[in-house]
């Protein structure tokens, strides 16, 4: 069991038992006390659960929202994920060999491209993005090797990132959990961060696409840091003070 499995799963026991002991997790799911302590400190950071005394609790996000679940991320700041990939698509060129992730900011973004007339290579490791390029023509398709995440419909692990090198990779468009300047593009996933360091170290331009609540955040894991963004393109809510960390910072910012 990965660890974002594992973490689903304390989850799904903590939500129908409402409260449970960290003994008793450890037990059901065959991990040591301290790797479930770990996960419980997690998911009461992200508030998908409560700690309390020797385990946790359930809490009224965690009953109501899966935060893998991929209709759901898909749901959540639509609007702006819509807008980031509208300003997105001025950045690709024909004939272009591209890598879009498996998140949902990069789903809308593939939407776009399969209705435009461009001549694309693309290589993704998300089933959604790739099933919505299947049908256009001029678009050859390369899905990334590796394990399935059943609810977020992502390709996770480095199985097959050999694949990546049989291509000259132009630009990667990624997003990400959360963003900051100290720790670089975050995400909760680690095997899928693992691939996507991949992405970032194999494509000569690397395009960040994150919507303005993930800003000034962290989650458990770097893909990388903002030095290797060559491009952030976020949405209109972002706020002047912050979008001016970020520029002092030397990093380009599209909000507009």
């Amino acid at each position: 069991m990965i660890q974002s499995e594992r973490r689903d799963k304390i989850l799904e026991i903590v939500n129908m038992e409402k409260s449970v002991s960290v003994k008793a997790l450890s037990s059901k799911l065959g991990f040591a006390e301290s790797t479930i302590r770990s996960d419980l400190n997690y998911l009461d950071q992200q508030n998908f659960l409560k700690r309390i005394h020797g385990g946790a609790a359930s809490t009224e996000k965690s009953e109501s929202f899966d935060y893998k679940k991929f209709e759901n991320r898909l749901n959540t700041s639509s609007s702006q994920k819509i807008k980031i990939a509208k300003k997105a698509i001025n950045y690709i060129n024909n004939d272009d060999c591209l890598i879009l992730d498996a998140s949902t900011t990069c789903y809308e973004l593939a939407k776009l491209l399969a209705a435009s007339d461009y001549r694309l290579t693309i290589l993704t490791n998300g089933v959604k993005t790739a099933e919505v390029l299947k049908d256009n023509p001029d678009i050859s398709v390369v899905l990334v090797g590796g394990v399935l995440a059943k609810n977020s419909y992502a390709i996770e692990g480095d199985f097959g990132v050999d694949i990546l090198d049989k291509f000259n990779i132009h630009k990667t468009f990624l997003s990400s959990h959360y963003i900051n300047l100290e720790n670089g593009m975050t995400d909760f996933n680690i095997y899928e961060v693992q691939l996507k360091q991949k992405f970032v170290e194999k494509s000569d331009k690397v395009y960040a696409l994150i919507d303005s609540s993930k800003f000034n955040n962290k989650s458990a894991s770097t893909i990388c840091d903002t030095s290797c963004l060559d491009l952030l393109i976020t949405d209109d809510e972002l706020s002047e003070n912050i979008k001016s960390q970020y520029t002092d910072f030397g990093l380009k910012i599209d909000n507009k």
